[in-house]
């Protein structure tokens, strides 16, 4: 937590009376030193050791904790997984009662919860948002499901302790991603998704960036394609230069002869940004060529410039163009800007994976730049949370 104390959320495991006994663990919300002892202003302080520990009481099945470092506070999930109408997401002070088993939902003779989540979608972890790369979502929660596979966002008031709205952030459609169990804020601000997916073959870790110009605009600022995915290759040329070669995006997406084009949209312009290498590594660069690119083959774009920048520098490349599903034809869910985008062109049997995955649904959800969560890394077994450190 934001004091420096180590917080854990223990469940009843079938027994439901124990979410009220301050002679149990489960049911509990536990507060302790890093080496475990007990903090002296802990509300139960004064009991014997475990049962000192006990910060809060009165949970089902305390799937998540969130901290929200810049405002102090501690929150958790509630899983009901079908005892109830609904999951909770709660906004956890010392010695609150949260209610179960004596009541759920609501908070007639308890701590009313934040937000009930009706249908239940399976809460599992959570993140406390406090990063800028998700403009205007500044301090809000997001809530993995691992049963509906959804993350849902909590609008949350200026004092971050009551919910403005509820509002569906992703709702997995086809071979998307589902089973969440976990949620996480990126040291760079942008969110990473964590899946047990056991049927579509698509469990894995996924980052979800931000995406202006796929939400129609920003100014006319490009989008950035060098992520992953979308190789973006820069070697020296012998000569002095650079040669760059990435996706071509034009012909990957829409061709603007066929009379495509959105509106204002230069055909197949590209920038090249370019930033100091410096320690430690911040992003910070700046518009350096921008080019048309001559087709090396049916999927890449060269270009040579015959002078390098002076000093240590990284690279980024974008597109001018629109690259993501729906844009300028049907997208999955059947909805339509045009009649021709990406993946109605190269089909959806056996390219789903990694290139036409629809995802974030609806006005204000923000997708990665091809409007999908990319999968980061494959993995055997059954991870459940993680988490991200700054060491150095």
């Amino acid at each position: 937590g934001s004091d420096g104390m180590l917080y854990a959320s223990v469940g009843v495991m079938g027994a439901n009376a124990d979410a009220q006994d301050l002679g149990s663990l489960g049911g509990k919300i536990l507060r302790m030193e890093a080496d475990g002892g007990v903090p002296a202003d802990n509300p139960h302080a004064g009991e014997s050791y475990p049962f000192s520990l006990i910060y809060a009481t009165g949970l089902r099945n305390g799937t998540g904790l969130a901290s929200n470092a810049n405002a102090g506070t501690l929150y958790a999930t509630d899983d009901y997984d079908g005892d109830a109408g609904c999951d909770e997401t709660n906004k956890v002070d010392s010695g609150d009662n949260l209610g179960w088993n004596v009541e759920s939902c609501s908070g007639a003779t308890h701590k009313a919860p934040l937000d009930s989540i009706s249908p239940q979608i399976g809460v599992a972890g959570m993140a406390a948002y406090t990063g800028s790369a998700f403009p205007g979502f500044a301090n809000n929660l997001f809530v993995a499901g691992e049963g509906s596979g959804s993350i849902v966002r909590d609008e949350l008031g200026p004092s971050h302790d009551t919910l403005v709205a509820s509002h569906d952030f992703y709702v997995p459609e086809g071979a998307c991603p589902t089973a969440l169990s976990d949620v996480a804020q990126g040291l760079e601000g942008f969110l990473y998704v964590l899946s047990n997916d056991p049927d579509s073959g698509e469990a894995g870790l996924y980052k979800v960036v931000y995406d202006a110009w796929g939400l129609g605009g920003n100014g006319g600022v490009p989008r950035e394609v060098s992520a992953g995915h979308t190789p973006f290759m820069v070697a020296k040329d012998g000569a002095g230069g650079l040669d760059f070669v990435w996706e071509d995006t034009k012909r990957d997406a829409w061709t603007c002869s066929t009379g495509h084009c959105p509106s204002g949209v230069a055909e197949g312009k590209y920038t090249i940004w370019s930033g100091d290498l410096v320690s430690p590594f911040s992003l910070a660069h700046s518009p350096w060529v921008t080019v048309d690119g001559s087709e090396a083959d049916d999927a890449r774009i060269e270009h040579n410039e015959s002078a390098a920048p002076e000093g240590s520098k990284y690279f980024l490349m974008s597109s001018w163009g629109a690259n993501r599903e729906g844009v300028l034809g049907s997208g999955r869910s059947g909805s339509s800007a045009s009649d021709s985008d990406r993946c109605n062109t190269i089909g959806w049997d056996g390219n789903t994976v990694d290139k036409c995955m629809t995802s974030f649904p609806g006005t204000g959800a923000y997708p990665d730049q091809d409007n999908h969560m990319w999968r980061l890394e494959d993995f055997r077994g059954k991870a459940v949370k993680f988490s991200f450190a700054q060491f150095g």
